[in-house]
């Protein structure tokens, strides 16, 4: 297991990652549209996220991961049912591969290919 002592150098890397300033305007423009879009209008997030991250301690993050992955009474479950339709009881065989695909609306007609 890794050394519990070794995580603030790993949190001062994480923190100064969130405060990296753009590399180009589109990264910059990017951030900024992300925010808009989100309709969360919190510009100044990545510097927010660096203080919370050099704020939060180790057990804190502990009894974070405790209780969310541990605690039972947290827990979700999904589940998913899928229902086929079952299958065609139709079978086509196609003999004129170019007829068959010159009929289909997505195949270009025969005048524009030979």
């Amino acid at each position: 297991m890794a050394d519990l002592c070794a995580p603030a150098s790993s949190v001062e890397e994480l923190a100064k990652a969130k405060l990296e300033a753009p590399k180009t305007l589109r990264q910059l423009a990017g951030w900024e549209w992300n925010e808009i879009d989100e309709g969360c209008l919190c510009f100044d997030r990545r510097q927010r996220e660096a203080a919370a991250v050099r704020e939060t301690t180790l057990p804190d993050l502990l009894e974070f991961l405790k209780e969310v992955l541990v605690s039972k009474s947290r827990r979700r479950q999904l589940s998913v049912h899928d229902a086929s339709a079952g299958q065609s009881p139709e079978i086509v065989i196609v003999e004129d591969v170019w007829a068959f695909k010159s009929a289909q609306a997505a195949f270009p007609s025969s005048g524009l290919v030979h």
